[in-house]
């Protein structure tokens, strides 16, 4: 699929990941992104594989899965347009501990951490979103330690309003800032 620089740079613009980047920023940023297609059941990345960087989810929808021991398959969670994966590349260079499949045909674009990683401004801004996305995915990965319920955070936030400011909330949260204060 061919994605314009406008329509990318409009998509780019809504993840949480690259909040607080200036045009050059985006530019740069635009300039390095690949744009793959996966089809319905491919494999997007394999547990144990070396990381490519990260997906951003353009379309469709790609669900995170672990191989148990036992040779079965846990269902994690499934992110959908907005959402990103592989962002644990930016922390360490380590293998994926669990695989990604396309649910549906899905377009990913894909940042490389490496790119990221030797442009300096760009690196801690990035950096400092993904330790914030990690902790809330830790925090909820122990909720559901506890309550199987409990639902997955995609990393996805919007923000709120209250009379103190703003502030980033989670997106699948239903309630808001004020709760949060």
């Amino acid at each position: 699929m061919k994605i314009d620089q406008r329509s990318m740079l409009d998509f780019i613009k809504k993840i949480e990941l690259f909040n607080g980047f200036n045009d050059e920023e985006f530019n740069v940023l635009i300039e390095q992104i690949q744009v793959k297609t996966f089809a319905p059941d491919e494999l997007v990345f394999t547990e144990n594989s070396t990381r490519q960087g990260i997906y951003l989810i353009y379309q469709g929808e790609v669900e995170l899965f672990k191989t148990t021991p036992f040779g079965s398959e846990k269902h994690l969670a499934v992110f959908g347009k907005f959402d990103f994966l592989g962002e644990g590349s930016m922390m360490e260079d380590s293998p994926h501990s669990t695989s990604a499949r396309a649910v549906k045909e899905t377009v990913a674009l894909i940042v490389d951490t490496d790119f990221i990683a030797h442009h300096g401004s760009i690196a801690v801004k990035v950096l400092s979103h993904v330790a914030r996305v990690i902790s809330r995915r830790l925090r909820q990965t122990a909720t559901r330690v506890v309550n199987s319920a409990a639902q997955y955070e995609s990393g996805r936030t919007r923000m709120e309003h209250d009379l103190l400011g703003d502030r980033e909330v989670p997106h699948e949260y239903y309630y808001g800032v004020q709760t949060l204060r």
